[in-house]
């Protein structure tokens, strides 16, 4: 497993959970990885993004660029999951919520192409660090959304290795897009971003 802590990826030592400053900084390495990647997040670039002092930053507790991006990551990641386990709660089938869960997401994605591009291509430029909370997070979505699915078979549920298809399917599809600067047409994705949903159905048991 890997040894990177989750709650511990947002910046720490002197700013409280709700520092302005710390969110500043989440949101301008959002807008600078995203639209110029990881080598583009340099200290004063994201100084100037958040709109902050040079010497603020330097001073500032949160102020090192790859601790605010690993924190930005974190926020996305939980942001588009929230999102989409609201969907899913509120359908009234494994289906029509797995439907509705991708079209919002896509739709989000596509007005918000930055976040795509941090959230599919970029992360996987980064160092250990970044790599190591990529997985964490990956196998804490692949939790979530395995118990969520469970909500309508009964208590059945699909294997981890089922999950894990849909979820790479819906990764590839959007990142395809990113890359092609095609982002704005991720919502005409659906299907192909659903190609595996029908395997997340649970696995019949034996008699």
């Amino acid at each position: 497993m890997a040894r990177f802590d989750i709650e511990t990826a947002a910046p720490i030592g002197g700013c409280g959970p709700g520092c302005p400053t710390c969110a500043d900084l989440r949101r301008a390495a959002v807008a600078l990885v995203g639209s110029f990647g990881l080598e583009g997040a340099t200290p004063r670039r994201l100084a100037q993004v958040a709109g902050l002092p040079d010497a603020t930053l330097a001073r500032h507790a949160c102020g090192d660029v790859d601790r605010v991006i690993r924190a930005a990551y974190v926020e996305q990641i939980e942001l588009l999951q929230a999102r989409y386990a609201a969907r899913l709660h509120g359908a009234p089938s494994r289906d029509e919520g797995l439907r509705e869960a991708t079209a919002d997401l896509l739709a989000y994605l596509a007005r918000h192409a930055d976040v795509a591009a941090f959230v599919t291509l970029e992360v996987l430029k980064g160092g250990r660090e970044l790599l190591e909370l990529r997985e964490a997070l990956r196998i804490r979505t692949v939790a979530n959304l395995r118990r969520e699915l469970a909500r309508f078979d009964y208590g059945a549920v699909a294997s981890d290795l089922q999950i894990e298809m849909l979820l790479a399917t819906m990764n590839h599809t959007i990142a395809r897009h990113v890359e092609a600067g095609r982002a704005a047409e991720l919502p005409a994705a659906l299907e192909p971003a659903l190609a595996m949903a029908g395997a997340c159905a649970p696995l019949p048991t034996a008699a």
